[in-house]
């Protein structure tokens, strides 16, 4: 036996049409299978609205927003950590390409390698005689000046400079629990 539409109007949840409902009621009358289907929906139905609504567990809206808001400030921190990969693979390669131009252009300027490795030995031994002529004129200048000035006039500076020192790390303190405060 067919059982089309009669199956769809008894689980569906809308207002059937007057014609249909009596035509619902006359099958219902003779056909044992639409019976049962009706049987069982009633009592699903009734299962439904037996059952109590639960309530949340205490807390669950606080231990919803905390998890919420830890997804999302996970979520930011791997969104900041792909761009500042991206952003050091972007200066790494604006730095490789100048290194490149200026080696370039470094090296078109000599004729073959062993003038620029000469080159490159005669900037380095004027570095180390640069260095070399400044520490004597810094010791020099030291051994003078320590014969020259007093002992009196050297404690006092170290005392000037000891209390710029406290001053500064006093004020820089004072001004930290100021931040903090407001």
């Amino acid at each position: 036996m067919n059982h089309q539409p009669f199956e769809n109007w008894l689980l569906s949840e809308e207002i059937l049409a007057p014609e249909d409902d009596q035509a619902l009621a006359v099958h219902l009358e003779t056909c044992e299978h639409c019976r049962e289907l009706q049987a069982a929906w009633l009592g699903v139905a009734d299962l439904f609205q037996e059952v109590p609504e639960l309530e949340p567990a205490p807390g669950f809206v606080n231990r919803f927003q905390e998890r919420l808001a830890l997804e999302k400030q996970v979520e930011a921190s791997a969104r900041n950590r792909w761009q500042s990969m991206i952003l050091l693979i972007l200066i790494g390669n604006v730095i490789a390409g100048l290194v490149l131009l200026l080696a370039t252009q470094f090296l078109s300027t000599y004729q073959s390698p062993l003038a620029w490795f000469l080159s490159g030995i005669y900037r380095l031994a004027s570095i180390v005689a640069a260095v070399n002529a400044f520490q004597n004129i810094f010791f020099t200048l030291f051994r003078n000046i320590t014969s020259v000035v007093p002992a009196g006039i050297w404690a006092v500076l170290a005392i000037g400079l000891v209390g710029s020192v406290a001053t500064w790390v006093i004020s820089m303190t004072s001004l930290s629990v100021l931040h903090r405060r407001t």
